[in-house]
């Protein structure tokens, strides 16, 4: 066995005729494949970061999720990628809505989520809070979020993201939400997010998630619905027109209806 500069050689003597070139032309192809699955953790961070940035450490984290309506870098989210938005940093109107085109797979989902040891120490000098998507009580179109803006998304994880500020003018032409699935979006997981202070005028206009038929194997989990600090008070929807597979263990509280509809 021999190593040079970083590369490892299996060498034998064979009777037979082309077999060590084979093994290494084996060896070769599961590096190929390994690579093929290769994923990256990237670093988000509305006050410390630059979309020119690499993304890839803490020092050096993007301004903007790809997606954003305020992103201006290149990258192409792949199956295994996780995206850690900043604690306690702050996304406005400028930034939203978030178009999520892309998909993982099963075993390597795609991860928006957060790194609880890593926060803006000057909004929240107590200790990690949420990141927050703040829509400011204006437009943002018909969402905050939504997954499969165009086409088809599977395998993704949306977790512990603080969204308020929702609005829309009334009457809400064709219903407004902070997350939803245009087209299908199956195996989703929802969770640990917190909504909460609406502008919404009229019952039953928008909701904190809509899905599509055929989104199957998508979950709404631990999340929180607060409707007690929107304007007027309570106005959206917890879960509407169309559920996700699973709901579970949420709290819904001062909305005029709490799940309505059917499962997608």
């Amino acid at each position: 066995m021999v190593s040079s500069k970083g590369r490892m050689w299996i060498g034998f003597r064979s009777r037979i005729p082309g077999i060590a070139l084979l093994l290494m032309v084996a060896l070769v192809g599961l590096a190929s494949a390994a690579s093929a699955f290769a994923s990256n953790t990237y670093y988000v961070s509305k006050s410390a970061g630059s979309d020119v940035n690499a993304g890839t450490s803490k020092s050096a984290p993007w301004a903007h999720l790809p997606g954003m309506a305020s992103w201006t870098g290149s990258h192409t989210p792949t199956a295994g990628d996780t995206f850690v938005l900043m604690g306690c940093d702050v996304w406005v109107n400028s930034d939203l809505p978030v178009a999520w085109n892309w998909s993982g797979s099963s075993g390597n989902p795609i991860t928006i989520g957060v790194d609880k040891t890593w926060y803006n120490t000057t909004n929240c000098p107590s200790g990690w809070d949420r990141p927050v998507w703040n829509a400011q009580g204006a437009a943002t179109g018909n969402y905050m979020i939504r997954f499969a803006a165009v086409g088809n998304t599977s395998y993704g994880v949306l977790d512990n993201i603080e969204m308020k500020g929702l609005y829309c003018a009334s009457p809400c032409s064709s219903g407004i939400w902070f997350t939803s699935c245009y087209e299908a979006c199956s195996n989703w997981t929802i969770s640990n997010n917190y909504f909460h202070a609406w502008n919404v005028q009229y019952d039953n206009e928008c909701a904190t998630f809509s899905s599509a038929p055929g989104s199957s194997g998508t979950i709404y989990t631990q999340n929180v619905v607060d409707g007690s600090d929107s304007s007027p008070a309570g106005t959206c929807t917890g879960i509407y027109p169309a559920w996700p597979s699973q709901i579970t263990n949420n709290v819904i509280h001062d909305l005029p209806n709490g799940i309505v509809g059917s499962c997608g």
